[in-house]
């Protein structure tokens, strides 16, 4: 009956809201741990440079593992703690799914087509393939923000990573989609929202 209880408690850890992200990628996170001065000196600096982004500070960056099941985060910069909420222990291991809208009718109106995006560009793994997606998120605490969200395929020893930098934008959200207590009519209108964008 132990087995059973710890069963369950993994099952309801892996759902954050609506969102189901189990830990997968332990191993992952181990192997990757060594690499990372090299990738943060030869991918990450480069990269930002090459998108002309200028660093003021921490940069809010992650690193997923490119064949591993999932996706899962095996990296996470001192900033992501900060700006989400979810504490390191909690994120690595994961899909990066639990930052998403957590009501899933709202997830989809709002970033159902990027999403899309992001989950072909995951599954291309070419190296130095980069794109940039624009989504609405939300922190641990439930309050929504729009990530700009820098993706690049990049190669470690052998090994393909998905390299993530996130800018939150400081702009203001429609009413219709900044609180996470939704009804299923302000979907409707999150959709019509989302298409103008």
């Amino acid at each position: 009956s132990s087995w059973l209880l710890e069963a369950g408690k993994r099952v309801k850890d892996s759902w954050e809201g609506g969102i189901y992200c189990p830990v997968l990628g332990l191993p992952a996170v181990r192997e990757f741990a060594t690499f990372w001065p090299e990738v943060e000196s030869k991918s990450l600096r480069p990269f930002l440079r090459d998108c002309e982004v200028e660093v003021h500070g921490k940069v809010m960056a992650a690193v997923s593992s490119g064949e591993s099941l999932d996706f899962p985060i095996v990296h996470l910069s001192e900033g992501f703690e900060e700006q989400t909420g979810y504490d390191m222990a909690f994120a690595l291991g994961r899909n990066c799914r639990f930052l998403q809208v957590k009501d899933a009718a709202m997830n989809k109106a709002l970033n159902g087509l990027e999403l899309e995006h992001i989950k072909s560009f995951c599954s291309r793994q070419s190296e130095g393939c980069t794109e940039l997606f624009f989504l609405i998120n939300e922190n641990s605490r439930g309050d929504r923000f729009w990530n700009l969200l820098l993706m690049k395929h990049i190669e470690v020893r052998g090994h393909p990573y998905i390299l993530s930098v996130q800018l939150t934008l400081d702009l203001p959200l429609p009413r219709i989609i900044e609180r996470p207590t939704t009804h299923i009519a302000d979907v409707h209108g999150a959709a019509a929202f989302a298409e103008s964008l």
